[in-house]
């Protein structure tokens, strides 16, 4: 009998030995049965096996219950128990049973040492794994590679670097698993160029890599976007066939996705035997980072030709990629199949949808998508809000977010980041306020986008001290924090606090980015500080900005407002990508300096390069037109206006009648003003300055009054305009209350009350002009050239003693007006007094002076005064001043000298210069003179009767009655045919 259970007990031994490869529980089960009827479930070696049977099975429960029942478990029973623990995760599990197993006879094995390692890695039981280590090395296990590498792993996962680096080198062998762990030690802990060194140093010590090495490797040049050792890895895999692992090809898919090459990602799918969504979620996720949607799309349809399914992740990037491209039809057809394929109920996917739909400005479907959420997180509202948000409604944005409250959800960061845009274009910046407080009830005031956006609100707002207060209440101030700050004071003019800003972030030692140089180039701009806008330049240069295209235009535009045009049309020459904006800023720095010739020349190479002209450019060619007097090619550009369909806007339509009305066209300058749908003050202004310089005043007086029944409020320019018309007209009355009107409106900042009485005989100061601003300087011109023409000129030296600064045009205006009356003494003194200066003098001042030494006889100061005008202040003498002098000589009798400047002057002689010397021809009886005189008179104007009655005189004095007959003869008949 004991032979037979002997032989029984060999044959169950052999039995559970074979069954223990196979890991098949129902015949682990039948043979523990049979065991049973043979009663040796107590013997010894069979217990042992059957507890490792169920272990390997993964049946814990029988294990367990039979390792309970063992008169004495043995090592391998002990470990295989362990080990099974450890598989399952129960990690506390395995440590307790190693515990109990140190309290028994049973020495450990390096197996059993190699369980309880990987459950201290699981459990970061660091203390543990330390007494272990102490174990194994007494026990000589410590050489050993197996246990080695999972010590080595225990420290790795523990982030005990410094550990590992020692264990790996004590290592008797390091083989690609021990290099495998070493190097996700390094990735682990974010030292990816660590990890990349001992890929290299693995590769140099000729140590073969495994599937596991790639995948390591690969994702730390993924990490560090080592793109060639990235590429140097994918090679070497291809060598060995790692490539063709999915692991392998995965990360090999993640990692050209990541880089941005997409298209290597899909050689790579297209080389693996078999795929799945894992990868090509990958690829279709690197096709939208890279922009390249259409081509995400096309993922779409071929990873279904290659029997891969989609997933959530799948259709979430399939969305994204439509929302990218606006690709509403597109979108649309995912919807469906994510309906179909049940996964439109996950929260994510749900949320994805809200921000497509939004994000193409369709609403009702973003609502009803927003609707049907089985349940609406705080994501799902936020995207809700910042669709709205995004497509200007900013109210409804607001009323979501109430409706999101009063459902007792807490809104995020997200959330008000999203809420704060919507406070933006509101007029009001209560609610936002409103907003504010409740950001700071809930803390995430500390959170710095949140606050960044906070200071964005306040800042367009134009609310720059609450701005400048959330700034300075920042615990830490990044880069985006003073990009805000500094673009709105720009925005709101204060050009010199943005230029402190900037060197106030220098001093804090941040470096600035592109959205920093582009509102302090354009405060340099503003302010027309060239110097700091060239520091800025060549620091910008240094950075490798230069290449950046709104940085470049940015550049441009502050060359071209400081006047550098140089620089500007250099720096326009050297960009990359020439744009309508770049052309804009060049075309217009020359259209503010009045190169008008270079506007129109550029307008035409900026049509050559093949872009068209839009408002800006359009602006600046009407006024190039209007300044050249070319309204030939004005009227060629007003067309090309027409067929565009700009004419109706505003700066066009103001620049238009503008160049129509200097030009000399009145008639068309009002058919386009009365073509437009806003008529503003700038409009009605051109027009009635055009009339008004053409000397149609009536007509500018009737344009003033239509433009008062419109409603306009006129500027202080329209005010001059009105000035200089009742000037022209010399309704002094009229010309005051104008005044007084400027003085009740506000418009004029200096120079109240001018029309008070000054005690002071005449001015004697300096002027500093600039003082003031043009428009102020061209009504207080105005002021004084009306009373000068109605010869007050008590009030205009009035006005002129108020006036805190002077330019050359009142000068010249109260001189002439001096001159006019014949006064002699206050047109010297002026004179002598400008002169002092050095700074005013001008051709119209020295006319002045010579129109009374001609009035006075004062031959020898006239002559003085025309050789220093054109041998001192080189001044070229006009048919106006010639005249003067011919006058002058005429005058003093000294006729043949009259006669000389006559045929030495360069231009024509006029009806004046005729009329003059006729006139002295009749005083000093100088018959040969007058006669020519005459003939030259009649010549110009026929109808001039008085030259006749002159001519007449000349005769009769000299006793020639029949020639003197005939004259009178033609001048009668001349009076009938007028007649």
């Amino acid at each position: 009998m004991g032979s037979t259970c002997a032989a029984s007990a060999e044959q169950f031994i052999s039995l559970l030995s074979k069954c223990k490869k196979l890991k098949d529980l129902s015949l682990s089960r039948e043979i523990h049965t049979r065991i049973a009827l043979f009663g040796l479930e107590a013997h010894l070696v069979i217990g042992n096996y059957l507890v490792q049977n169920y272990a390997g099975c993964r049946s814990m429960q029988d294990a367990q219950f039979l390792f309970n029942r063992l008169a004495y478990a043995d090592e391998y029973a002990w470990t295989s128990l362990i080990h099974s623990h450890v598989e399952y995760g129960e990690y506390n599990d395995a440590l307790h049973l190693f515990h109990s197993m140190e309290g028994t006879l049973v020495q450990p094995s390096k197996y059993t040492f190699v369980a309880v390692l990987k459950a201290c890695a699981h459990l970061k039981a660091l203390e543990i794994g330390l007494c272990i280590h102490l174990r194994i090395v007494k026990m000589g296990y410590d050489i050993d590679s197996y246990i080695g590498n999972t010590l080595l792993n225990m420290y790795s996962i523990n982030n005990t670097l410094l550990e590992t680096k020692k264990l790996f080198e004590l290592l008797p062998k390091k083989v690609a698993v021990s290099w495998n762990i070493l190097i996700a030690g390094y990735r682990d802990f974010g030292l990816t160029d660590k990890a990349l060194e001992c890929l290299n140093e693995m590769q140099s010590q000729n140590v073969l890599p495994n599937e596991v090495t790639f995948l390591e490797g690969l994702q730390a040049c993924c990490s560090f976007r080592a793109v060639s050792k990235g590429r140097g890895l994918h090679s070497e895999a291809i060598k060995l066939g790692a490539d063709e692992d999915l692991s392998v090809g995965t990360t090999l898919v993640n990692m050209y996705s990541k880089f941005g090459l997409p298209v290597e990602a899909q050689t790579v799918i297209h080389h693996l035997r078999t795929s799945s969504v894992v990868c090509w979620n990958a690829l279709i996720t690197g096709y939208v980072e890279s922009f390249s949607v259409q081509e995400a799309l096309k993922c779409l349809d071929q990873m279904q030709h290659y029997g891969v399914a989609p997933n959530s992740v799948t259709f979430i990037y399939g969305i994204k990629a439509c929302t990218v491209s606006q690709d509403l039809i597109g979108g649309q057809i995912l919807h469906s199949e994510i309906i179909v394929t049940g996964f439109d109920h996950l929260p994510d996917v749900g949320n994805s949808l809200v921000d497509f739909y939004a994000k193409c400005g369709t609403m009702l479907e973003t609502c009803d998508v927003f609707d049907k959420l089985p349940k609406r997180s705080v994501v799902s509202w936020s995207s809700l809000i910042r669709g709205y948000v995004e497509n200007c409604v900013n109210d409804d944005a607001l009323k979501c977010f109430g409706k999101m409250n009063s459902e007792g959800l807490f809104p995020d960061a997200a959330t008000y980041v999203c809420v704060l845009q919507a406070c933006e274009g509101l007029e009001s910046q209560n609610i936002g306020r409103d907003v504010h407080v409740m950001i700071v009830k809930v803390g995430h005031e500390k959170n710095l986008y949140v606050s960044n956006m906070l200071l964005n609100m306040y800042m367009k707002g134009g609310h720059l001290a609450d701005g400048r207060g959330i700034f300075n209440s920042l615990q830490y101030q990044n880069l985006i924090s003073w990009n805000t700050l500094i673009t709105g004071y720009v925005e709101h003019g204060l050009d010199s606090e943005c230029l402190l800003l900037y060197e106030q972030l220098r001093l804090e030692g941040l470096i600035p980015d592109v959205t920093t140089f582009i509102p302090v180039l354009k405060a340099c701009g503003f302010q027309k500080n060239t110097l700091i806008g060239q520091q800025l330049h060549a620091f910008i240069v240094c950075m490798g900005f230069e290449s950046d295209t709104f940085l470049g235009n940015s550049i441009v535009d502050m060359y071209s407002k400081c006047g550098s045009l140089v620089e500007a049309h250099y720096v326009f020459a050297l960009l990359l990508t020439q744009t309508r904006v770049s052309w804009n800023s060049i075309i217009t720095g020359f259209s503010e300096y009045g190169l008008s010739e270079d506007v129109l020349r550029l307008a035409r190479e900026m049509n050559d390069a093949c872009f068209s002209s839009d408002i800006t450019t359009y602006v600046c060619i009407i006024k190039a037109c209007r300044s050249l007097k070319l309204i030939v090619d004005g009227q060629k550009y007003h067309k090309e206006i027409i067929v565009k369909g700009l004419e109706g806007h505003l700066y066009v339509g103001s620049a238009l009648v503008d160049m129509y009305a200097n030009c000399g066209l009145p008639v068309e300058a009002q058919m386009v003003l009365n073509g437009l749908p806003g008529r503003n003050v700038v409009t009605w202004t051109s027009l009635i300055t055009g009339y008004m310089e053409l000397g149609l005043d009536l007509d500018a007086l009737e344009c003033f009054g239509r433009m008062l029944a419109d409603h306009i409020s006129p500027s202080i320019i329209t005010y001059a305009s009105i000035l200089r018309v009742y000037s022209n007209l010399l309704v002094l009355s009229k010309g005051e209350e104008v005044y007084s009107r400027i003085i009740k409106e506000g418009l004029l900042s200096s120079c109240e009350g001018c029309l008070g009485k000054c005690e002071n005989k005449l001015p004697c100061r300096q002027s500093q002009a600039g003082e003031l601003e043009d428009a102020e300087f061209f009504v207080m011109n105005s002021l004084i050239d009306m009373y000068c023409k109605c010869g007050n000129m008590l009030d205009a030296h009035n006005v002129f003693g108020r006036m805190d600064a002077v330019d050359p045009v009142t000068w010249n205006a109260l001189l002439i007006g001096y001159a006019r009356q014949g006064n002699t003494e206050n047109v010297l003194h002026i004179f002598n007094e400008v002169q002092e200066t050095s700074e005013y003098l001008n051709e119209v001042m020295f006319l002045a002076v010579l129109t009374v030494c001609s009035h006075d006889g004062l031959i020898i100061l006239g002559k003085e005064c025309f050789q220093m005008m054109i041998k001192e202040y080189c001044f070229f003498p006009t048919l106006e001043h010639l005249n003067c002098l011919t006058d002058l000589f005429s005058r003093a009798g000294q006729l043949e000298a009259a006669v000389a400047i006559l045929e030495s002057m360069p231009y024509e002689p006029d009806l004046v210069t005729w009329s003059t010397l006729l006139g002295a021809s009749r005083i000093f009886a100088d018959v040969h003179l007058g006669k020519q005189s005459f003939e030259w008179v009649a010549r110009l104007d026929r109808g001039n009767a008085a030259a006749f009655i002159v001519m007449s005189n000349i005769y009769a004095e000299a006793d020639m009655w029949e020639d003197a007959e005939r004259i009178d003869s033609e001048r009668h008949m001349l009076d009938v045919s007028h007649y």
